[in-house]
């Protein structure tokens, strides 16, 4: 799971109620879940560092958003670069 805003914190919940096993990816590497969530801190738009946390997950889940003040400077385009370069990893 990459981002654990509002989205991500709801599909995190829902995929843990479900029995299965989830990684959580953000920039600080905490976030309001239980103790069974693996939290993971890091920027996902770095390739090496999204392949890695991707490493060995059945799906990936994008639900990465930047701060409100950058959506004006094209940063949404960041995101999905980002996911791409971990796609092209695998």
């Amino acid at each position: 799971m990459f981002g654990t805003g509002a989205i991500g914190f709801a599909l995190i919940h829902e995929l843990d109620q479900m029995g299965l096993r989830v990684r959580a990816v953000n920039r600080s590497g905490h976030a309001d879940v239980h103790n069974g969530i693996e939290m993971i801190a890091g920027d996902a738009s770095d390739r090496d560092f999204a392949a890695q946390a991707g490493k060995d997950a059945t799906a990936v889940y994008q639900c990465l958003d930047p701060a409100y003040h950058q959506w004006a400077c094209g940063c949404r385009k960041v995101e999905i670069c980002a996911m791409r370069r971990w796609w092209r990893s695998c």
